[in-house]
């Protein structure tokens, strides 16, 4: 018996899809060495009767599905920081967005321009900083449906960046 997985997180965002004849061990091994396993609040499995099959329900289900974490087969897949490059260029240059990330990056810039900081630098730090919220807004609201995104919400150093940030405003240390 072969087995096909779907992880999802607590707000039913599609994680990661995977396939393995013993699923136990292999959501097991996941736990040590898989970002987005500490974020999964729910697992469904599906059984298949051969490793044939379920290699290629697993190549349709993520070509169709796009989960986050996925990077074989998947159009949607973009590195996380490849990601976080990009909205730091856009927030930054005020160049031209695509239309899921428009509202974003308009929030992104205000909340930019009220920080006391040096532009010349660009740190990637204050993006990390003013992302969280209005993404967490947007896609609450059911306004932002970008994976690349959720990785960036989901990830540990985005969000110690913006507690860096958060401490230097705090303590008053930003130029």
């Amino acid at each position: 018996m072969q087995y096909l997985y779907r992880a999802f997180d607590n707000q039913n965002q599609l994680l990661y899809i995977g396939i393995s004849g013993k699923w136990s061990e292999r959501l097991h091994a996941h736990e040590k060495t898989s970002e987005w396993m500490e974020h999964t609040e729910t697992v469904k499995i599906e059984k298949f009767p051969d490793r044939a099959s379920v290699e290629q329900a697993e190549i349709n289900a993520i070509q169709a599905e796009r989960p986050i974490y996925n990077k074989d087969f998947n159009s949607a897949y973009e590195s996380v920081m490849d990601h976080f490059q990009k909205l730091k260029f856009w927030a930054y240059y005020d160049a031209p967005v695509d239309d899921c990330h428009k509202r974003l990056l308009k929030m992104m810039r205000v909340s930019l321009r009220h920080l006391p900081v040096d532009y010349a630098s660009k740190p990637a730090r204050y993006i990390a900083f003013v992302f969280e919220s209005p993404y967490l807004e947007l896609f609450n609201s059911g306004e932002m449906d970008c994976r690349n995104c959720a990785a960036i919400s989901h990830n540990k150093q985005f969000r110690n960046w913006a507690s860096i940030v958060e401490a230097e405003i705090g303590e008053g240390e930003m130029v």
